[in-house]
């Protein structure tokens, strides 16, 4: 099974999200906007970016575009699906990709509220 995590901006609970990671690992990390900070945070180099980068401070995404093995999805501000919606489809994309494994791909998304973390399977 692929499975992908989806962190979101916003301010989240950085020890909540290390415990909830701890033992976990991801076939794709995704971080949408200011998704990149707390992933900076928490010490985790995501697989892919998406949004418009609005609202990410400056010098952390000059810091992650430094990097390689980034894939960048960039959009304009003016769209019709939220920052985080582009990166579920990021996520979907991701998982039904070529894949020798069975069973459904899941997600875990890491969001500004550590109540609402949730997992899914597409």
């Amino acid at each position: 099974m692929k499975t992908c995590l989806i962190i979101s901006g916003g301010p989240v609970d950085r020890k909540f999200a290390a415990e909830f990671l701890k033992g976990r690992t991801y076939d794709c990390i995704i971080a949408v906007d200011a998704g990149l900070e707390t992933a900076l945070g928490l010490g985790l180099t995501p697989t892919a970016a998406v949004g418009d980068f609005d609202t990410v401070k400056h010098e952390v995404f000059a810091w992650f575009n430094g990097q390689k093995g980034i894939e960048w999805d960039i959009h304009k501000p003016e769209k019709d699906e939220t920052d985080t919606e582009l990166a579920f489809l990021t996520a979907m994309n991701e998982a039904a990709g070529p894949s020798t494994s069975s069973g459904p791909p899941a997600a875990a998304w890491i969001t500004p509220s550590p109540t609402s973390t949730a997992c899914f399977h597409a």
